[in-house]
């Protein structure tokens, strides 16, 4: 199977030579940006590991937490199918700005007209709480969860996705070092440790990845 992006080292840094780019102007230059700093964030990285060692372009994967879509960008050029899950409600969380009405609002727009367009994309508007629901158990190999950054969340997300993951996939998400206003402990690694343990590898600053098995 052809893969569907290269990968090349050049200074320690990643330099993606893509099959999908937004265009650089207007609002796409915005959208660039925050593309670019993903995966130059570790997203990259990470995805060069899947797709030189697991042959990411036959993987089919859910994004739980899309926002404006930069992850789900890179993700669309790598793998074969991409669900992602937001529901695009405000007022989840008073601590992160990301829940904020007219923030939601912006993302959403920036989500169908960059990433909806593409065709490994498909959308559930549902919280991740309900969507697990429709997804059959043992039918994905990658799960990435970036949805609602509240402790409780993170490990419900584990918890609900985890079956839902092939023998020999995969579990990741982002924010392994982030904490949020008025907690001294990191929220996804704390969820992490009361469920499946520190993960197999860190990639970035806040991209995690475990394989299950």
């Amino acid at each position: 199977m052809k893969s569907k992006i290269r990968v090349n080292r050049k200074d320690k840094m990643i330099e993606a030579h893509l099959c999908y780019k937004p265009e650089a102007k207007g609002d796409g230059e915005e959208f660039t940006k925050g593309f670019e700093s993903r995966m130059a964030d570790g997203l990259g990285e990470m995805m060069e590991h899947l797709n030189d060692n697991f042959n990411a372009s036959s993987m089919s994967m859910v994004e739980i937490g899309s926002f404006c879509g930069y992850s789900s960008f890179v993700f669309a050029n790598f793998f074969d199918c991409i669900t992602c899950i937001d529901p695009y409600l405000p007022g989840y969380d008073d601590k992160d700005g990301s829940s904020d009405e007219e923030a939601l609002r912006k993302a959403h727009e920036s989500f169908n007209k960059f990433v909806l367009p593409l065709e490994e994309v498909a959308l559930i508007e549902l919280p991740s709480s309900e969507a697990h629901k429709f997804i059959k158990e043992d039918s994905l190999d990658f799960v990435y969860i970036d949805g609602n950054h509240r402790y409780e969340a993170i490990k419900q997300d584990i918890i609900n996705w985890l079956p839902k993951i092939k023998d020999g996939g995969f579990i990741g998400g982002h924010d392994y070092r982030w904490v949020d206003k008025g907690n001294a402990i990191n929220n996804t690694q704390r969820a992490l440790y009361e469920t499946i343990g520190t993960p197999e590898w860190v990639f970035g600053r806040e991209n995690w990845l475990t394989q299950i098995y």
